[in-house]
């Protein structure tokens, strides 16, 4: 699959997650992500890692469903670890999300993404 296919394949799985996590407020958080995990399951995957990161490094203790949900809505580590997962595969995604464990910034995201970027490229994973 060559990269213009897989970008394509990450702006539907985008679409689809954003279009199970808008849906009604009638569902409750389990419930939508049992909707997500039909259509992006390696969403919830990757939001599980980013939350289990942040469980491990920023003394963040509640993993709840809703949590797992607010992670994919508003964490932009999650968007950065997402397109890495679609875009490397599963196997070198462990290597990123080992490289991102290692460099955790609590309080800045974006910061987190940029620390974790430097290390893959430095091979400091």
């Amino acid at each position: 699959m060559n990269i213009t296919n897989k970008i394509h394949l990450l702006a539907l799985g985008f679409f689809m997650a954003g279009t199970a996590i808008a849906a009604s407020d009638v569902l409750n958080y389990d419930a939508k992500l049992k909707n997500l995990e039909k259509v992006c399951p390696d969403c919830e995957e990757v939001a599980k890692d980013v939350l289990n990161l942040r469980v491990q490094n920023c003394q963040l203790k509640d993993t709840s469903s809703a949590m797992l949900i607010g992670t994919m809505q508003n964490d932009p580590m999650f968007s950065f670890m997402l397109a890495v997962y679609t875009a490397v595969g599963s196997v070198a995604y462990k290597t990123v999300v080992g490289a991102a464990g290692n460099h955790v910034d609590c309080e800045n995201p974006l910061n987190w993404i940029k620390l974790t970027q430097q290390a893959i490229k430095g091979g400091k994973a």
